[in-house]
């Protein structure tokens, strides 16, 4: 398993032309930015940037042409689009051979992920979709998602079903629930599906990039344990895992 820190980018916006003559001698570190002779440039600054820096809001940053002309910029912290477009609404929920079934009529924009509220714990299963446009019968087969809840081991829950960019209308959903392991039963029926959520697509959302990684994972019992050392002042906001293919 290999896991990676990353923090949201930091851009850089610059606009190129004279400014103030100033002497850079007071500042400790320096990197060159390349721009265009005129017109707005952008930039964006990695983990050694804040790193260098007094404080996380780099107030002490400043940018100097060639010549030693202090140049006005402004810092633009990437951030989650705003979700445009109509919610996601459920409709035809059912039974069917023990499996929830239902429709997901989903926003009219690209989306990565559909959230399940379920109103159930203690279970395992699959999330089957299969992507539908206008009244195709045969729709596309995107794959089967798993989901569960191990409340009573004080462990994890996920209900997210993490898709490929998509835009289809519609999407049908086969819910294969069964009792996680120690649990006795589990009592499969509609209420059980209370609704459905799509966050703005992943694609859309805050550009993120790597500020430290490790694949040397230590075992204690049953943990997995992972040491990193992170760059000063760089706002950590996410943390991502590689986990094997052959684990299961």
């Amino acid at each position: 398993m290999k896991l990676t820190v990353i923090a949201s980018a930091l851009l850089l916006q610059m606009a190129v032309g004279s400014g103030p003559s100033a002497e850079p001698k007071h500042l400790r570190y320096e990197r060159a930015v390349a721009v265009s002779e005129s017109g707005t440039n952008c930039a964006v600054l990695d983990a050694t940037t804040f790193a260098h820096a007094a404080t996380e809001s780099l107030n002490d940053m400043r940018l100097y042409t060639e010549s030693g002309a202090e140049t006005p910029f402004t810092l633009t912290k990437s951030e989650t689009q705003p979700d445009e477009g109509r919610p996601a609404k459920l409709i035809n929920l059912g039974l069917q051979h023990g499996d929830l079934v239902f429709d997901i009529e989903m926003p009219d924009r690209p989306y990565t992920e559909v959230d399940l509220d379920l109103n159930a714990k203690d279970f395992v299963g699959t999330a089957h979709v299969t992507g539908l446009r206008g009244r195709e019968s045969v729709g596309t087969d995107l794959g089967s998602f798993a989901v569960f809840d191990f409340s009573a081991q004080h462990l994890a829950r996920n209900t997210a079903i993490r898709l490929q960019e998509s835009d289809f209308p519609t999407l049908h959903v086969v819910l294969h629930l069964v009792p996680a392991p120690g649990v006795n039963t589990l009592g499969v029926q509609t209420g059980i599906v209370a609704g459905v959520s799509v966050p703005p697509s992943r694609e859309a959302q805050t550009i993120y990039t790597p500020v430290a990684e490790t694949s040397v994972i230590t075992q204690q019992g049953r943990a997995s344990v992972a040491t990193l050392s992170l760059p000063e002042h760089v706002p950590v906001e996410r943390v991502s895992f590689l986990v094997a293919p052959e684990f299961r």
